[in-house]
């Protein structure tokens, strides 16, 4: 008695950076270097920078093109475990016609999506912010804000990169290379916030 064939795909890890992921020859690498943050003074428009943002590496033998625009979401969990419901704006609306939102990536080419973390205060609530990647008509980036944040609690976010296939085709019909479509989330980083 003969048993059928079964195929099997083997994946190597390519990366032992706990922060990086590979999906299909494209490495994306979540970077937030900092693992504890200083919550700002209450003075006015006080607040604390911190680097946070998406390296992705065309690992392909294809020139491949990445949108910016509406292309974050983001998930923040609190130290209980709950997430945090982000206010905020992302408007998903027109950009102006000189701005360029893609970026075309040649075997070995990497770019960064930075998403200017920064602490703030607003009415009277700390605020964990990032940039979604939006525009409003009036030019102006959209953010996530996450409110009610507190000393002393860690903090877990994972950020999701996503375009869908038909933003991919009509940028393909527009500039004639092949855009990256689908999504990913990205390996979740942890903060702690203390006081200065």
């Amino acid at each position: 008695m003969a048993t059928p064939w079964v195929d099997i795909r083997l994946v190597q890890l390519l990366s032992t950076d706990s922060n990086a992921i590979e999906l299909d020859g494209v490495l994306f690498k979540i970077d937030m270097p900092e693992s504890v943050l200083t919550i700002p003074s209450k003075l006015f428009q006080a607040k604390t920078d911190f680097k946070l943002g998406i390296y992705i590496t065309n690992n392909t033998s294809t020139t491949l093109g990445f949108y910016q625009l509406s292309s974050i979401d983001a998930i923040l969990i609190s130290d209980d475990g709950k997430p945090i419901n982000p206010s905020g704006e992302p408007t998903k609306l027109a950009w102006k016609n000189n701005e360029q939102n893609y970026y075309l990536l040649q075997l070995g080419e990497k770019m960064f999506v930075d998403l200017c973390g920064k602490l703030l205060w607003y009415s009277s609530q700390l605020q964990f912010a990032i940039s979604s990647k939006t525009r409003s008509l009036n030019g102006k980036s959209g953010s996530y804000y996450f409110p009610n944040l507190k000393a002393g609690a860690l903090y877990r976010l994972q950020v999701i990169y996503q375009v869908s296939e038909l933003r991919a085709r009509r940028l393909e019909e527009q500039v004639l290379e092949k855009f990256w479509s689908g999504r990913i989330a990205m390996p979740i980083v942890e903060f702690r916030l203390i006081k200065a």
